[in-house]
């Protein structure tokens, strides 16, 4: 066996990270250390991910992505350590939403005002509903305006 594995194995670990492949790592790591059998699937799982956050020379959509999937599980990077969160932290930012209405120089008037109102509304139908998704949120409050300003006859 070679004293430098991360050469000898350099090439098949870049590739389960693009991959994510969990279990070829762990087929790696096995191989590599053979007395460290403490490597679960779920901790190979979550090194998987901070390890394609950390290179990089990796593509942006790959790491952003395992950013977004270590946050969503509870895991950030604070003063370059990586620690576990609670969630409950974080979900106050991950349902905040913006609402803006105003003419074209930048006068709010009593019609800009209902859109507001119409779109809040509808935004916080859809949460109590349990949809928590941007995208669905953004759908929700263009078709809020749509009926406001088809009721007003602006479009």
């Amino acid at each position: 066996m070679s004293t430098t594995p991360g050469i000898d194995h350099g090439a098949e670990f870049r590739r389960c990270l693009l991959q994510c492949d969990v279990a070829g790592l762990m087929a790696v790591h096995k191989h590599i250390a053979p007395w460290d059998d403490k490597l679960t699937p779920e901790h190979a799982l979550i090194s998987l991910h901070m390890a394609r956050v950390e290179v990089q020379n990796f593509p942006f959509k790959v790491r952003n992505y395992s950013r977004q999937w270590l946050l969503d599980h509870g895991y950030e990077k604070v003063n370059g350590q990586w620690r576990r969160t609670e969630v409950k932290e974080r979900q106050a930012f991950a349902e905040a939403v913006g609402i803006s209405s105003s003419t074209l120089n930048g006068h709010k008037l009593p019609f800009n005002h209902l859109v507001e109102r119409v779109q809040s509304d509808a935004v916080l139908n859809a949460l109590a509903k349990g949809n928590h998704e941007p995208q669905m949120h953004s759908e929700v409050m263009a078709k809020a305006r749509a009926r406001v300003r088809f009721k007003a006859r602006k479009d």
